[in-house]
């Protein structure tokens, strides 16, 4: 059984069928088994998770954030 990112201990079980999920973005259904972004407690599709500042795609898939302080 495999836990999605924070969803599984939140609820303090495994998680194992995406299909219960909706993407934040799109608020789609996942299909089963397929690959999720965990953001800050929020599930996206690959290709809905964008630059918050420019909403465009993150190049090669490469991502990272920057905490200001």
């Amino acid at each position: 059984m495999n836990t999605i990112g924070d969803l599984g201990k939140h609820l303090n079980e495994p998680f194992t069928d995406n299909s219960l999920l909706k993407c934040n973005f799109c608020l789609k259904n996942f299909d089963h088994n397929q690959q999720i972004i965990n953001a800050k407690g929020e599930t996206f599709h690959s290709h809905c998770f964008v630059c918050a500042q420019c909403f465009q795609p993150f190049e090669d898939g490469i991502y990272y954030e920057v905490i200001y302080s």
